[in-house]
């Protein structure tokens, strides 16, 4: 079996954090499967769900949440388990500077919430298709990204661009997902389907 941890992408604090495999488990019975598995997290309370495994949000693999005195974050899978260093190393970033009050929810949500991200046309589409802007104020990146959250195609877009051309002819016939991140925060992720 092979376990991912996928990215809430909506989530303000952790959505622009790439997907990654689950490597060293603790331990693998003679079946081969491993024997302390990390637990699934089925309730989070009043917790934002952000990581789950393999893009199934019904598997929670962890969450953050905060009451306004305290803040946690919670993941199931060890930090040591994620078989990126990139990601180990964003994800302790980003718990810190959030738990440092160097990266506010309500800050971002405020910045991000009046850039617009409009629904790609044509969709479904074969060899390219144009994703349009609204209030894009800053440098920001245009990403999409399989099913599973990994970024298959990331491009610069620069202050005030309305529309970007998307080359599709690298990708496979399937759903995929964009979004426009700027670093930190993420706008809405919306879906696109290509053709062949």
């Amino acid at each position: 079996h092979n376990w991912n941890l996928s990215t809430n992408t909506n989530d303000a604090v952790f959505g622009t954090v790439p997907g990654a495999a689950i490597t060293n488990y603790y331990g693998m019975n003679p079946g081969g499967y491993p024997n302390y598995f990390p637990g699934i997290i089925t309730d989070t309370l009043f917790g934002n769900q952000v990581f789950c495994y393999n893009g199934d949000t019904t598997k929670g693999a962890g969450v953050r949440a905060e009451n306004g005195t305290w803040k946690t974050v919670f993941i199931s899978p060890g930090i040591e388990m994620l078989g990126s260093s990139a990601v180990q190393n964003q994800i302790v970033a980003l718990s810190y500077a959030w738990f440092n009050g160097t990266l506010s929810v309500q800050e971002y949500d405020a910045a991000m919430k009046n850039i617009s991200l409009g629904q790609n046309y044509p969709n479904p589409a074969s060899s390219s298709t144009t994703v349009p802007f609204e209030n894009v104020d800053h440098e920001m990146h245009l990403q999409v990204m399989d099913l599973q959250g990994r970024i298959l195609f990331d491009q610069l877009i620069g202050k005030g661009t309305e529309t970007a051309e998307v080359d599709l002819h690298s990708l496979e016939e399937g759903i995929y997902l964009y979004r426009l991140i700027d670093g930190n925060a993420a706008t809405e992720t919306k879906l696109m389907q290509v053709i062949r």
